[in-house]
């Protein structure tokens, strides 16, 4: 009996405890959901606010303008395009550029330069290029600068930069380039170091200024970039080339031909003393000191004849083609130049008042009987003439006879006379195109105030010793005639 009530308990017990768990079961079960719930309604809500935060994003920047946007140097950041461009049109209306380095100062007004821009249309395009689906990732850019660019006359902002670099520059000093210069003890050319100077460069100072105006920058700090720089500096390649070929000119031996004979040559002992160095490290010549050689010691070659033309040497194409020869051919030979000028014949015939004296070789000969002049070369041939006026017989200023030689040549000479009523002047004062002195104060030139030249005009009304040519003739017998050709007078 006693273990039947015993089993009967513990049967109750049993009981009791599976009814206890599944409460607390069931207890567990309804917390969890509950959680769940709650983070389910968490997420949504966040979602719901991200949600909402985003098309508010969306719909603001779809209309503004982001954070840190920049045009044409104004800040357009959280603005409307209505508002940004009034902030640009106020913008222009007050521009003034101010650039500066050390004591240099630009200040450049929009208006000097014709400053302008379509503030509406850089707004727009701005607000359209503006993608508002990525505002939240736009916001974490802190400078958004604008491709947008203003109008403005370049020409303007240069005159206006070149006058105050100018007047800068005139007490700064210039850079000077690497050059070579010529060490005579050695017979070589060595280089002279650069030196650097404290002059701004226009240009330069244009293009960053330039830049910054169209760009709505109002201020500028220029940098090293515009101090003018020498051409070239002692180490760079360039020096260093232009050394070595300097260097080769003392082996040069510079030859003259024509019609396929060699007629002299120069070697540099010569043309040293002549040379110059160019802006670019090249050699020249001093062309003027190289055409008075060739007029001096290249007379047994310089002029011939033909039927109809007088040849005569071109001094200047000459020196031109000496320099040439020395800067780029290496020293290479060359044909001798010539001018070909047609015979002054008056009335288109031969005057032939003048016998040839083959014992003169080439000379002028200057007949006053006759009023004539002709200038014959070392082979007969009559290589100009003219008709002339010579001194006046009446006043006793006749030209006087005899033989005697060019000493000197000048163009754009004044004749000054004597003062013979002794008033304290001179008697005149007569410009020449062409001078040509063969005895102490007379000799060959033109003379523009007369208009009749041969026959007997110098009787009464001839020079006062001279010999007066036609103008065009003188311009001949000039490039012709050399110093110490001789002249007959008779």
């Amino acid at each position: 009996m006693k273990r039947l009530v015993t089993e009967g308990a513990e049967l109750t017990h049993a009981s009791v405890d599976s009814s206890a768990r599944d409460r607390v079961r069931s207890r567990r079960l309804a917390r969890k959901r509950r959680k769940t719930l709650r983070i389910v309604a968490v997420v949504l809500a966040i979602c719901g606010l991200v949600g909402g935060t985003y098309a508010l994003g969306f719909w603001y920047f779809s209309s503004h303008y982001y954070p840190g946007t920049r045009a044409v140097g104004v800040d357009a950041g959280v603005m409307t395009q209505e508002e940004f461009a009034q902030a640009i049109d106020s913008h222009l209306q007050g521009y003034q550029m101010h650039a500066s380095k050390g004591g240099f100062i630009l200040n450049i007004p929009g208006s000097l330069v014709d400053l302008k821009g379509d503030a509406n249309a850089i707004s727009s395009d701005y607000l359209m290029s503006q993608d508002a689906k990525f505002w939240p990732l736009e916001l974490l850019m802190n400078v958004r600068p604008n491709a947008a660019t203003l109008s403005l006359d370049a020409n303007k902002l240069a005159a206006t930069v070149n006058e105050e670099v100018n007047a800068y520059n005139v007490r700064a000093t210039r850079p000077v380039s690497a050059t070579l210069k010529l060490n005579a003890a050695k017979d070589a050319f060595e280089l002279q170091k650069e030196k650097t100077g404290t002059a701004l460069d226009a240009p330069s100072i244009c293009a960053v200024v330039g830049d910054a105006i169209a760009h709505g920058i109002d201020s500028v700090e220029l940098g090293e970039d515009i101090v003018m720089q020498p051409a070239f500096f002692k180490d760079s390649p360039q020096a260093k080339k232009a050394l070595d070929h300097a260097n080769e000119v003392f082996g040069y031996d510079v030859g003259f031909t024509h019609d396929g004979k060699r007629l002299s040559h120069m070697d540099a002992q010569t043309f040293m003393p002549w040379i110059v160095v160019q802006d670019d490290l090249t050699l020249g010549i001093d062309q003027e000191a190289a055409a008075q050689w060739a007029d001096r010691e290249l007379w047994y070659v310089t002029d011939y004849t033909d039927d109809k033309n007088v040849y005569s040497l071109d001094t200047k194409a000459f020196a031109q083609n000496l320099s040439d020869s020395i800067r780029w051919k290496d020293g290479a030979s060359f044909d001798v130049p010539y001018r070909k000028m047609e015979r002054y014949l008056p009335g288109g015939g031969t005057l032939n008042s003048t016998p040839w004296n083959p014992e003169l070789g080439r000379y002028i000969d200057v007949n006053k009987k006759d009023q004539v002049a002709c200038m014959f070369d070392a082979k007969g041939n009559v290589m100009w003439e003219t008709l002339v006026t010579t001194g006046n017989i009446l006043t006793k200023d006749d030209t006087p006879s005899g033989k005697f030689g060019i000493y000197d040549k000048k163009t754009d000479f004044v004749l000054v006379g004597f003062d013979t009523n002794n008033d304290g002047k001179s008697d005149y004062q007569n410009f020449v195109n062409y001078w040509m002195p063969f005895n102490l104060g007379i000799g060959l030139h033109d003379a523009p105030w007369r208009t009749v030249f041969g026959g007997e005009e110098y009787k009464e009304h001839g020079s006062g010793g001279c010999v007066n040519l036609p103008v065009d003739v003188a311009g001949i017998l000039y490039s012709m005639a050399h110093v110490g050709d001789v002249v007959i007078i008779h």
